[in-house]
């Protein structure tokens, strides 16, 4: 990672907005005006237009936010600043999980939680698809993003919001994170930071009631 301390530190804001993630997530109407306000008060303090992304409409997808979750990674320095906004929709680990087992294997174990399904190994561990839902146990809560396509739901996992903000923390970049959604505390980014090495970072939980 580059790092010139005679440059003078930049700020940085990657904004992500997703409003219309379809089927089972409502519509929401906040999430791209909160983006927009960031963005106006941000530009309002001397942050330039080329370091704010907006990641808003098509731009809320996967494939956008991988591409620049990259570019970004790229163009910082050492002693930036960043920060990175979610607003939209959310589905814990746990839900996910119950939504993709079929109820005719669900029904049986009622009074059985899905971690005691899979410490029974009810199922073969190795199977993709039970390494995938093993997967999606361990990660916590996914973050909704805009449906780019019928029938396919865009998620993004708080674990991939931490790879990246632990990719910035190598490279010397402050970081400040806010979560706006259902369940925002599951994210525990904060917590998957200490992991990685102690935090500065700080998270904000909107509660429980959800964007609108």
């Amino acid at each position: 990672p580059k790092c010139d301390r005679a440059v003078a530190s930049k700020m940085h804001a990657m904004l992500i907005g997703a409003t219309n993630s379809g089927d089972p997530f409502p519509l929401l109407r906040g999430p791209d005006n909160d983006v927009k306000l960031l963005y106006t008060s941000l530009v309002a303090r001397g942050v330039a237009d080329d370091d704010i992304a907006l990641m808003v409409g098509r731009y809320a997808s996967r494939a956008e936010i991988a591409k620049m979750f990259k570019e970004t990674l790229e163009r910082v320095n050492c002693g930036d600043r960043l920060l990175l906004h979610y607003g939209g929709n959310s589905v814990r680990a746990r839900d996910l999980i119950e939504g993709l087992i079929p109820k005719e294997v669900r029904d049986p174990f009622k009074e059985v939680s899905i971690q005691d399904i899979w410490q029974a190994d009810l199922l073969n561990q190795g199977r993709k698809s039970a390494r995938a839902i093993g997967w999606i146990e361990g990660a916590g809560l996914f973050l909704a993003l805009n449906k780019q396509q019928d029938g396919v739901i865009e998620l993004i996992s708080a674990h991939d919001l931490s790879d990246f903000i632990t990719n910035l923390r190598n490279r010397q970049v402050d970081v400040a994170v806010t979560i706006d959604t259902s369940y925002a505390s599951e994210a525990d980014i904060t917590g998957q930071q200490e992991k990685a090495g102690g935090s500065t970072v700080w998270s904000l939980d909107t509660g429980s009631e959800g964007p609108s």
